[in-house]
């Protein structure tokens, strides 16, 4: 029998999501509106990191206006593993629809707290660079 993953997000993945939804932007800001209503449909260990496939229900909660896109700028900081984790957010038809972590060598630790989170690729004004749209795989 296959066994059902946690609806709850854990404490790991409510502080990335809270890290790469950060600002003012109003695409950043109806993203975080989705938070309340988002629950874990899938998680996935990798070996060197894990995938969250996260459902929102969107029958309570509008979707952003940006349709497609990834959120890339969030790393950890962690002794667990040497080089850090990177995190990639996943947006769709203006949903989050998966979050993963990766190591950028190495298996994924047991445990990984504390840990720090950082943006990565600052723009020289200090903000951050976090809208990266590539074209859109096909489904």
């Amino acid at each position: 029998m296959m066994k059902l993953p946690d609806p709850e997000l854990s404490k790991f993945e409510k502080a990335a999501l809270a890290m790469a939804l950060a600002g003012e932007h109003p695409t950043l800001l109806a993203l975080r509106r989705q938070l309340p209503y988002c629950r874990v449909a899938e998680r996935e260990m990798t070996g060197c990191g894990f995938i969250t496939t996260i459902e929102v229900d969107r029958l309570l909660v509008e979707p952003a206006l940006e349709e497609y896109f990834l959120i890339t700028d969030v790393f950890v900081n962690t002794a667990a593993v040497r080089d850090g984790i990177g995190l990639l957010l996943v947006i769709d038809d203006g949903y989050i629809a998966h979050l993963e972590g990766f190591t950028f060598g190495g298996e994924w630790p047991e445990a990984i707290e504390p840990c720090e989170f950082k943006y990565m690729n600052l723009n020289p004004d200090g903000s951050r660079n976090w809208l990266n749209k590539p074209p859109k795989w096909p489904s």
